[in-house]
């Protein structure tokens, strides 16, 4: 991302329902995102349980990629890696055009440290 906050410069991953996994990216802090084909993802599966309600998002990314490296900016500033390599989520629904619709509050963030991501993992609000 370009900033510690909101949104902007975000490569997004989306999973629907129905199977299908896409990618995005967000030029603006707050706003939707725009299809990008940028981001390299390799086994990606989108997997919805009815019967639980759960959709389940899986998806491989190289520690560098996406659209800030396809703009040329180096990889020490585009890899997950970085002390900007959080991970943003969010829940919603698809829009009446196709498009991410908005997710209101169903959304959250978490720092990883990918280096050893157990310490990223402790219990603390979002």
């Amino acid at each position: 991302r370009k900033a510690k906050f909101g949104m902007e410069g975000a490569d997004v991953v989306a999973g629907t329902v129905d199977g299908s996994v896409d990618t995005y990216y967000t030029s603006k802090t707050f706003g939707a995102p725009v299809a990008e084909d940028t981001l390299t993802i390799s086994d990606e599966s989108s997997v919805y349980d009815e019967q639980m309600g759960l959709l389940t998002l899986e998806f491989t990314r190289p520690v560098s990629s996406g659209h800030l490296q396809s703009e040329g900016l180096p990889d020490d500033l585009t890899t997950i890696m970085s002390d900007k390599g959080d991970f943003l989520w969010a829940v919603g629904s698809t829009s009446d055009d196709g498009g991410l619709g908005y997710h209101g509050y169903n959304r959250a963030m978490r720092v990883i440290n990918w280096l050893d991501p157990e310490i990223s993992m402790s219990p603390w609000a979002c």
